[in-house]
């Protein structure tokens, strides 16, 4: 596992989609 090649950029850009999403969701009335 290269944590060189692994971009902290890209790591913060997958948790900031996850809270995107989970903020989506929670906007969004699943009901």
């Amino acid at each position: 596992m290269d944590v060189v090649t692994h971009s902290p950029e890209d790591h913060r850009r997958r948790e900031l989609g996850a809270f995107l999403r989970s903020r989506r969701e929670r906007l969004s009335p699943s009901d």
